[in-house]
């Protein structure tokens, strides 16, 4: 597996300036997006997936598709001549709350050819992906962060997501996504990846204060196993799981979750 990533122009200029153009040209400033940290692991996790064809639900200004699009560039998959789709990123957003700047970044970093942006909810957009009997190695779930949002997302993107497959989900240390990881991990057969999520991503000081914020946010994450394992020595929210096999428990199974 490949360790280090040195990132495309756009995606470092982007990070280094936390700035962005939108379709018009105007400048508007980035405050919530993947780390570069969490930007390596989701690299590495595409590498693990051997990923061919990848997804993300909550494109917003692009800083995750700009990572996989520039994972299928890297992997040398780019068919301009079919013009092969190998990247979709679901919103419908994109073009009211973000002014398209997504869409201008990706296509400006050379990878209009790859991705296709779905301009609706992830409720109505996966089930025509499904109909298309299309499938993915890999997937980003970065969406609405409700529990019922999450669960239907995680729900239509297992219905694509390949056996031995990866989907990872951002801001992790919300109770709404892991009541959604412990439904997964008791009615689907998955399993939190060990290996990629052995990562650090601040100082001491930085994970404290983020602890200290989050404890403050919602003091009923003191009782969270999640949070304790997982988001104790990092300021990252991010949970990456694998797919071990395509599994439908009993029509009247059901277990505390």
């Amino acid at each position: 597996m490949r360790k280090f990533l040195t990132f495309n122009h756009v995606l470092k200029n982007i990070f280094e300036t936390r700035k962005i153009k939108d379709i018009k040209g105007l400048e508007r400033e980035v405050t919530d997006m993947i780390s570069e940290v969490e930007a390596t692991v989701l690299y590495k996790m595409f590498i693990k997936a051997s990923t061919q064809v990848s997804i993300e639900i909550g494109l917003a200004h692009g800083i995750s598709a700009l990572l996989f699009c520039q994972a299928h560039h890297e992997a040398q998959r780019i068919d301009t001549v079919t013009n092969i789709i190998r990247h979709y990123a679901i919103d419908p957003n994109q073009m009211t709350d973000y002014q398209s700047a997504a869409i201008r970044v990706l296509n400006e970093a050379g990878y209009a050819q790859i991705y296709k942006h779905l301009n609706g909810p992830s409720h109505l957009e996966i089930p025509k992906l499904i109909d298309k009997g299309l499938m993915v190695d890999c997937a980003f779930i970065d969406g609405w962060h409700t529990f019922d949002y999450t669960l239907i997302d995680f729900f239509l993107i297992d219905k694509i997501l390949k056996p031995g497959g990866y989907v990872a989900f951002h801001d992790g240390y919300g109770r709404a996504k892991q009541k959604v990881m412990n439904f997964i991990l008791t009615h689907r057969k998955y399993s939190i990846d060990s290996d990629l999520m052995n990562f650090k991503d601040g100082s001491f000081i930085q994970v404290l204060k983020f602890f200290i914020w989050r404890i403050y946010r919602d003091p009923m994450l003191l009782f969270s196993w999640f949070h304790w394992k997982y988001q104790l020595k990092r300021v990252s929210g991010l949970i990456i799981l694998k797919k071990e096999e395509s599994y439908e428990p009993n029509y009247d199974y059901f277990e505390n979750f």
